[in-house]
């Protein structure tokens, strides 16, 4: 195993350090196995700590000696960091990432050979750098390091499966498979054999030599890889990037490296230690040998990286600086480079000043690196990948076409605009599109894996949409309907993607109200962003994640806290399907406040007083409608035809997180499955959550909290103004509900509550039976009108509420919901974690990328390429 001890006179010179913001990085070494530093492991106190995240219930069980214990695994594992590239056009010259080995290198030099480095308050790496020089990363602070993922496979259950193993032995297996396909036109996940059906994707190992994004592999053998990355024995696999080296690194089933290699060395782990007087030495060395290793060309660098599973198919999809996006089938080693369609100026006679119109046009799609991605499913795509880009655009890509993508060209045009947004092509991914497609296809012979050509005409098919929503870089993406972490607990999901960005604002898109692309300044009354969150972190957000019952959304971003908001969601199945809309006491009747008879115990049969019903369980404020909740329903749908997603009823400020102490990075909420269960049931997840949160404080610290249990948000008095009370004669119309005309709200004169139970008439006609072409637009009519209904209440109730507490608001047009800051001394905050794990002694900045948790183990990945593992016993 590779050892840290180093002898006190054959430390380097300090000049050395003090030179270079990256010493000893002159050339790309090997990923090396390090035992932990015996000296700082002592010092630490997070050698080992009590596992806070197991289901304990009992008083006994709380004794610490009946307690898991995580323990500090002896070694870990750096992934290699490559040397500055030479023309040093894109990479930081100000600061970087230093794994562990070259920082406690350093802190032996200041100790042994600077004593009273405390006079002038201590050196540090990179001191004599000039401070006027300007950084070539124009985005420092989004200077990604190194990104690393762990996935989990599905080796054992395919292994399992008698008829996979015989697949290529059964002269069946193309039939059978053809038949699947057909028999699964309703679903939203297709065959993974239609990976293979693309003409789009190349064989990586055959084209390396002529990719003008790929340099070279640096390990790889295709008996090797496979045989590894199909084997029983291997559960997990990590990928990691390191600026332009994919690494890609398999773990058996007890969570140990597969391929460690220990040799003897004349050169030690680090060029700062090599000595030209001395005699050659031998040293005892441990890599890692990756299953595949490759090297991207000098001017790129990997800036966000995502890792996730179709059809249990692992993919790697990785942004580059240079806007492009390269996504790579790690089964098959193919891949599609999505590049030319986007930068191709040369052939464009377009210029920068051309203007259609009023349409302001460019030759190029994005130009400006990629900082975030997310893949989101849909039920005509395979997946989608949605990209940030740093001047704020937002592309949604399907990478899954039949066209030559070289070939293809698009042109980046202004067709439409609102008040937040800029749209360069509009999209559809509204659950009304797939619901159309699979009509027409009984009745004729479209093809049912072709993706947006039946929709669109407009090429290249791979851009499904494109819009900036920002003038500043977009930092995170998430989503509900994510398949990097997918959720099983409900039968359907809302359909909502949360976008983040440096400044400082949450944006919502609601895709079920992009049907029929009727959105942008032509309607007023619609934006693709339903709601813009205000929130703590008004100079930049980090990180985004929904819950995994996606009832709470969690933010971090340039500040010390951590951020969560409440979502109620509309039942929308429940008002559709009106038949389980029953009593819930027959025979019994209950009075409300106001004298009348509660119309959700009405025992009437006549059909529109149960649209009445209905239409009260929809808009009460109650959490606990009977019928409409989002939890109560959700397992009894499986047996509807159609199910719609939910539509969002209200988002609240619930609680913040307080106990780090610098930037907030990352946060990740525990599944049930990562808890380790001692013999009792696990505590109620409708209200009990557990998290995880790390960042540049080199702390990772974990929560738990129950929101029943939190105090609700103070709310403000506003002083009330006297008015002198004028005598009223006859009647006279009331302007309580009237809104400034100026404000474009919603109409009280309209009967928003009769033409929804029009709506729904309309609808329930037609929901419990067959669905006919002919009557396939106007149940969608209805269906779409009922979901911008809803979201015109809701609407309406917002802007009401702010106008009784602020008596005015700012002239202008507003269709979406801007949520407004609350004060943090009336947010109720948890300042007491369940545990703190201090990384400092490891990670000298503080600066942690990622963690991995599963039943036996627990990783901690830091930006400088170190991946701490622990063990939970």
């Amino acid at each position: 195993m590779t050892s840290l001890d180093v002898d006190i006179g054959d430390l380097p010179p300090l000049t050395v350090f003090l030179g270079s913001v990256s010493p000893g990085i002159d050339k790309l070494e090997d990923n090396i196995h390090f035992l932990h530093d015996n000296e700082f492991e002592h010092k630490s106190k997070s050698s080992n700590f009590i596992w806070p995240l197991i289901e304990n219930n009992s008083i006994e069980d709380s004794n610490l000696n009946n307690s898991l214990v995580a323990t500090l695994h002896p070694q870990y594992l750096n992934i290699a960091r490559p040397p500055l590239n030479n023309n040093g056009i894109y990479e930081s010259n100000t600061y970087v990432s230093l794994p562990f080995h070259i920082t406690n290198l350093f802190d032996k030099v200041i100790e042994h050979k600077t004593p009273n480095k405390s006079v002038d308050g201590g050196f540090q790496i990179g001191a004599n750098v000039g401070s006027l020089m300007p950084d070539p990363f124009e985005y420092v602070h989004l200077n990604p390091g190194c990104l690393s993922e762990i996935l989990e496979l599905d080796n054992l259950d395919r292994s399992n499966n008698t008829f996979d193993n015989n697949d290529n032995k059964n002269p069946f297996t193309k039939l059978t498979n053809n038949f699947n396909k057909l028999l699964k036109l309703n679903h939203s996940n297709n065959s993974v054999d239609n990976f293979n059906n693309f003409k789009n994707f190349q064989d990586l190992p055959s084209t390396i030599s002529k990719s003008t994004v790929f340099e070279k592999f640096l390990t790889y053998d295709n008996d090797v890889y496979h045989k590894n990355l199909n084997s029983v024995d291997t559960s997990k696999i990590l990928v990691s990037c390191n600026i332009n080296v994919l690494n890609l690194i398999t773990i058996d089933n007890d969570n140990n490296y597969r391929n460690p290699t220990t040799f003897q060395s004349s050169k030690p782990y680090t060029s700062l230690l090599e000595m030209e007087t001395e005699e050659p030495k031998s040293y005892s060395k441990t890599i890692e040998v990756p299953i595949l290793r490759l090297q991207l060309k000098e001017n790129y660098i990997i800036t966000t990286m995502k890792v996730f599973k179709s059809h249990k198919t692992p993919f790697v999809v990785m942004g580059l600086n240079s806007g492009e996006i390269i996504l790579i089938n790690l089964n098959n080693l193919s891949f599609v480079h999505i590049n030319n369609f986007v930068n191709d100026i040369s052939k464009s006679s377009i210029s920068l000043n051309t203007t259609i119109g009023s349409n302001s046009v460019s030759p190029t799609i994005i130009n400006e690196s990629v900082t975030s991605l997310e893949i989101i499913n849909n039920s005509i795509y395979e997946f989608l990948i949605v990209a940030g880009y740093s001047n704020g655009e937002i592309i949604l890509l399907n990478p899954f076409v039949n066209d030559d993508i070289s070939k293809t060209h698009y042109l980046k045009t202004v067709v439409d605009n609102d008040r937040f947004v800029t749209y360069f092509k509009k999209f559809d991914l509204s659950p009304f599109v797939n619901k159309k497609l699979l009509e027409q296809k009984s009745s004729s012979n479209i093809n049912p894996f072709r993706t947006s050509e039946e929709f669109d005409d407009e090429t290249p098919n791979v851009v499904v949409g494109h819009l900036k929503i920002s003038h500043k870089p977009i930092t995170c993406i998430t989503s509900t309907i994510s398949l990097v972490n997918p959720s099983t607990s409900l039968s359907f999901n809302p359909l909502l993607i949360a976008v983040g960005g440096d400044d400082g604002l949450i944006k919502l898109m609601n895709l079920s109200l992009t049907y029929n692309c009727n959105y942008g300044n032509n309607n007023a009354s619609k934006s693709i962003i339903s709601d813009v969150i205000s929130n703590y972190f008004q100079d930049g957000i980090k990180d985004l994640t929904f819950s995994n019952d996606f009832k709470i959304l969690s933010v971090v971003g340039n500040g010390d806290l951590i951020e969560l908001f409440n979502l109620r969601y509309y039942n929308v199945n429940s008002l559709l399907n009106q038949k389980k809309l029953e009593p819930v006491s027959s025979g019994s009747t209950k009075r409300s406040r106001s004298g009348t008879v509660n119309s959700t115990n009405s025992t009437s049969n006549n059909n529109n007083n149960i649209t009445t019903n209905a239409l009260s369980l929809f808009l009460s404020p109650s959490v606990s409608s009977p019928s409409t909740s989002l939890e109560i329903n959700r397992h009894n749908d499986d047996n509807n035809d159609v199910l719609y997603p939910p539509s969002v009823k209200d988002i609240k400020l619930l609680c913040r997180l307080k106990s780090h102490s610098n930037i907030v990075s990352k946060i990740m909420f525990i599944k049930n499955d990562q808890v380790i269960n001692k013999g009792f049931e696990n505590k109620d997840s409708n209200t009990f959550y557990r998290l995880v949160s790390c960042g540049n404080d080199g702390r990772v610290i974990f929560w738990e909290f129950d929101i029943k249990g939190l105090p609700k948000i103070k709310k403000t008095l506003i002083p009330k103004k006297r008015s002198k009370k004028k005598k009223l004669k006859g009647h006279t119309k009331s302007k309580s509900m009237n809104f400034d005309e100026s404000l474009n709200l919603p109409s009280q004169a309209n009967n928003s509550v009769s033409n929804m139970n029009n709506l729904l008439n309309q609808s329930h006609s037609k929901s419990n039976s067959h669905i006919n072409l002919n009557d396939l637009t106007d149940q969608v009519k209805g269906i779409t009108g009922l979901y911008q209904s809803l979201y015109e209440s809701r609407f309406k109730r917002h802007y009401n509420k702010l106008l009784v507490e602020q008596h005015k608001i700012d002239e202008g047009k507003f269709n979406t919901i801007i949520h407004p800051i609350i004060n943090d001394k009336l947010v109720p905050a948890i300042e007491i974690p369940l545990t703190s794990v201090d990384f400092t002694c490891w990670f000298k900045d503080g600066k942690i990328s990622n963690i991995y948790i599963d039943n036996g183990n627990f990783w901690c990945m830091g930006k400088n390429g170190d991946i701490i593992r622990y063990v939970i016993e």
